[in-house]
């Protein structure tokens, strides 16, 4: 999905700089969305739960390194949150469902 909302094939998405958010069902039922700027992993990348359209996991990275990791439970409320501060620096915040 082209940065603006357009669907696109992996060819245009290519040749157009490769900005936008690509989506991909894996395998075992989760759902994967994965957002680029110019290739590389820059906003958020999130994990359903298999075969649901849940959050469990989401991923927030700032030009290809992770700044935030969130947990969800299976109702969607949050579970855990890890923020990166440096890279021997973390802070973690968890909430109970």
């Amino acid at each position: 999905v082209h940065r603006y909302g357009v669907p696109l094939d992996p060819e245009d998405w290519s040749a157009r700089g490769q900005h936008g958010q690509v989506v991909s069902m894996r395998k075992d039922g989760v759902a994967v969305a994965r957002t680029y700027e110019a290739g590389v992993l820059h906003g958020e990348c999130t994990y359903s739960y298999p075969h649901r359209e849940v959050i469990q996991r989401k991923e927030i990275y700032n030009q290809g390194s992770v700044v935030q990791e969130i947990s969800y439970y299976p109702s969607g409320l949050p579970q855990q949150q890890v923020t990166y501060e440096s890279p021997i620096r973390q802070s973690l915040i968890v909430w109970y469902e």
